[in-house]
């Protein structure tokens, strides 16, 4: 996408503004904390389940990942920023989800996630794009190595 990768992390981590330009989130609400960070809960609605997460890794501009749990499932899912060449940003998305539910639905799930992937990336570059590229704002850089890498 034409953003950078500053701006694509923004947009990302701003989870509780999702619901506005991405319909598959719904009611956002971070325990604590303003944006997505590392160790960060979180609380949502997605296809119409509520979903408890937890950010599990989390690399200004390039790397964010949560896991999820719902009515007996659990999934994990990933975002990866790779800078390009021309001041873009290469956006790689991965989602796993395990449990009885999920194979009960799998084979219409995986459309419908497919589908609901392909928005959010192109939504969240729209939503990046339109943004005026900046400084990292202070609370996106870590004071020190504890605030990046990933939770066990």
């Amino acid at each position: 996408m034409e953003a950078s990768p500053t701006q694509v992390w923004a947009v990302l981590v701003e989870a509780t503004a999702w619901p506005h330009w991405y319909g598959n989130a719904r009611a956002v609400t971070i325990t604590g904390h303003a944006r997505l960070v590392l160790g960060a809960q979180f609380r949502w609605r997605t296809f119409r389940l509520p979903v408890r997460s937890t950010v599990t890794a989390f690399e200004p501009e390039r790397h964010l990942a949560w896991d999820g749990h719902s009515l007996g499932s659990s999934g994990y899912h990933r975002w990866i920023l790779q800078a390009q060449p021309d001041g873009g940003t290469r956006v790689i998305t991965e989602e796993v989800q395990k449990g009885v539910a999920v194979s009960m639905v799998a084979p219409v799930m995986r459309r419908a996630l497919l589908r609901a992937h392909h928005h959010w990336i192109t939504e969240l570059g729209h939503q990046a794009t339109a943004r005026t590229p900046t400084l990292r704002p202070p609370d996106m850089l870590p004071p020190d190595d504890s605030a990046t890498g990933t939770v066990p």
